[in-house]
């Protein structure tokens, strides 16, 4: 018989789970407000690369998607 043993790994150096310290700073969030904004473009170019770079800042674009959702609920 052959066993299977899992072992969680070790977190990064440095890393915080705290959701508390998971801010995202000033600059970052008009980043993604201003690229959320651009989702609404008219030119297919425009919302590409938006959207492009919203994918790239991850979780950081998550409090400006939020607000976009609730300030345009349709």
């Amino acid at each position: 018989m052959y066993g299977f043993v899992l072992a969680a790994s070790p977190a990064a150096p440095g890393a915080d789970p705290d959701p508390k310290h998971l801010s995202v700073a000033p600059a970052e969030q008009d980043r993604a407000r201003a690229l959320v904004e651009k989702l609404a473009s008219p030119s297919y170019d425009d919302r590409e690369q938006a959207q492009e770079a919203l994918a790239a800042m991850g979780r950081k674009a998550v409090p400006a998607l939020t607000e976009a959702l609730a300030r345009h609920a349709s």
